[in-house]
């Protein structure tokens, strides 16, 4: 009896833990129209960083990176235009405000975007 006490309680403290490996892992708004992405911020909101990969190669190579370079991008700077193609699923990862956020959505072949969740 012991050892199943025992298991149940590590179990939820583990579980605690799986997702502490991948930082972009909060959803915030995004608004997709055709190819200009525009991540939704406050005027006080800083956006540092983002990257957008598909899954046309797999993820393997991101569409748009900023790399190392600090954005330092504010209201109403926060829109960028990337090559978007009907029938794929994207990942855009960024940082503002030293939090960061994922946004996935996908494109079908009728140009109709959804988010994923």
């Amino acid at each position: 009896m012991k050892i199943i006490t025992i298991a149940l309680l590590c179990c939820p403290l583990s579980a605690c833990l799986v997702g502490e490996g991948f930082p972009f892992t909060v959803e915030r708004g995004v608004i997709i129209d055709h190819d200009r992405i525009c991540i939704s911020i406050d005027k006080k909101d800083i956006v540092d960083f983002y990257s957008l990969s598909s899954s046309k190669d797999n993820y393997k190579k991101e569409i748009i990176n900023t790399g190392n370079a600090v954005l330092n991008y504010t209201y109403p700077q926060s829109c960028f235009l990337a090559p978007l193609q009907f029938g794929y699923e994207y990942t855009l990862l960024y940082t503002m405000n030293g939090q960061t956020y994922r946004y996935e959505f996908f494109i079908d072949l009728n140009g109709q975007i959804f988010h994923k969740k």
